[in-house]
């Protein structure tokens, strides 16, 4: 079904995938503030952006890193070489066009003023490093941002600690053993409620002793 058509695809049928962004080619169609908090969330995310409208706000000029294009978006600017476009101008009729050019093309495309006849989503997104996740909610966009930050408490101190030393110690497993059955083992015995609460009451310091210890055995 055509991008742009009455018709359009329910977002609670989207399915969430986490995609490497690092060095890939991003255009970006607009240069207000909806464009410029794309570009630095995806700037962030390590792409490659370039950014394509005739008049470019302030933020966004600031922004290094990011190639600018101040003129008016033309069809040449669409190759194949995008691994995504987003669609961020205040104008229907160009929101219309280049999406319908983007699906024609193969391109992967973020309207940002329709949702549902998008290819792809961000929704609301949080960092909690080493968490990062994102929520949508049927395309109330408020309900989503509630959910996030309740989501966002949910993910105490404690929580982040383990997690990021389970990451820390990731190339340690993978040198410590061949077998991929017992580095299984090893993450599901430190990745438990029980090794939580321990970090809760003993701290991180006497798990990252002990998990170290089990690494040099």
């Amino acid at each position: 079904m055509p991008i742009g058509t009455p018709e359009s695809t329910p977002v609670s049928d989207f399915f969430p995938v986490f995609v490497n962004l690092r060095n890939q080619l991003i255009l970006i169609i607009g240069g207000g503030n909806v464009a410029e908090r794309k570009a630095q969330a995806l700037f962030q995310a390590g792409s490659n952006i370039t950014l394509v409208a005739p008049r470019i706000c302030q933020g966004i000029r600031t922004m290094t890193g990011i190639s600018l294009r101040e003129r008016p978006v033309e069809e040449r600017d669409l190759d194949e070489n995008w691994r995504l476009v987003v669609l961020a101008t205040d104008h229907f009729q160009t929101q219309e066009q280049f999406a319908i050019l983007c699906q024609k093309r193969r391109l992967w495309v973020n309207r940002v003023d329709s949702p549902a006849t998008s290819d792809f989503i961000t929704g609301s997104r949080f960092s909690r490093p080493p968490f990062v996740g994102a929520i949508i909610a049927s395309g109330t966009p408020g309900l989503a941002a509630i959910a996030r930050e309740r989501i966002e408490t949910a993910l105490d101190p404690a929580l982040c600690q383990l997690a990021s030393l389970l990451n820390e110690v990731r190339p340690l497993v993978q040198n410590h053993w061949e077998n991929p059955q017992q580095r299984t083992v090893f993450f599901r015995t430190w990745a438990t409620k029980e090794a939580l609460a321990r970090v809760e009451t003993e701290g991180i310091e006497v798990i990252r002793r002990e998990v170290l210890q089990c690494l040099s055995s």
